[in-house]
């Protein structure tokens, strides 16, 4: 008997919320979802380990400093250079095991996406970032990578049954004629990566249904607000008195 006087007291405190918003609420005109779009493709198979680098975007002869150290690593591309601000040697790290093991990227293109954080402005660069797994195989098909002391040390670890190493990179894109890299401090990677830029962004979709769902119930709505409202409020006062939630 408790049990149903709580369930009573349950449904006239929802009846109180409104029948009207309870009606939008269900039927919500709008909803949110993330856009993806791939804005450029390229191919990484060089690499700079470089020294004292300074970098500005020059506009209108006043110089804007980019923020990236001035020791670290910048992979080359077609026409771009992609300096990598956090997790390059984690990735240069890799590369070398080619050597060793057969690697993929985990997914069905074998493409590292990187999303575009920033686009480049009158001020600034592009900036990226990148999350992927790299899956790595033995190639004789005997012990399994993840055995091995140093790949473990490089993040590798059993998922799925599957010897794998997440890495994540930032950086940002500068175009290779505004660097000065001489082509002997260039180094050939241990094999050459197919690269995808994305953009995203969030978009709002108008569900025009659920609008005209919602205009034609409003009025019964409202009018159910208007006849339950002080019902539900009587009662839920008669239930109190009685000591329902006691």
């Amino acid at each position: 008997m408790k049990s149903i006087r709580h369930l009573m007291c349950a449904l006239a405190i929802l009846s109180l919320c409104g029948c009207t918003a309870l009606l939008w609420g269900i039927n919500k005109p709008t909803s949110q979802r993330m856009e993806y779009r791939k804005i450029a493709s390229d191919n990484i198979d060089g690499v700079y380990r470089y020294k004292g680098l300074k970098a500005s975007v020059i506009n209108n002869g006043v110089s804007y400093p980019v923020g990236i150290p001035s020791d670290g690593l910048a992979f080359a591309g077609k026409n771009k250079i992609y300096v990598v601000t956090v997790g390059g040697e984690h990735l240069l790290e890799t590369d070398a095991l080619h050597s060793r093991y057969h690697l993929e990227l985990k997914g069905d293109d074998n493409k590292i996406k990187l999303k575009l954080v920033s686009p480049a402005t009158e001020r600034s660069v592009a900036r990226f970032e990148g999350d992927f797994d790299v899956i790595a195989r033995n190639k004789s098909g005997t012990i399994s990578p993840c055995e091995a002391k140093d790949m473990q040390s490089i993040g590798f670890h059993y998922s799925d049954n599957a010897c794998v190493s997440n890495i994540k990179i930032n950086g940002v894109i500068i175009p290779e004629k505004n660097l000065k890299f001489r082509d002997g401090q260039q180094s050939k990677t241990a094999s050459q990566y197919k690269i995808e830029l994305w953009t995203y962004k969030q978009v709002t979709d108008i569900h025009a249904d659920n609008i005209l769902t919602g205009v034609v119930f409003t009025p019964v709505a409202a009018a159910a607000d208007i006849i339950f409202f002080p019902i539900s409020l009587t009662f839920l006062k008669v239930m109190i008195d009685m000591g329902a939630f006691k």
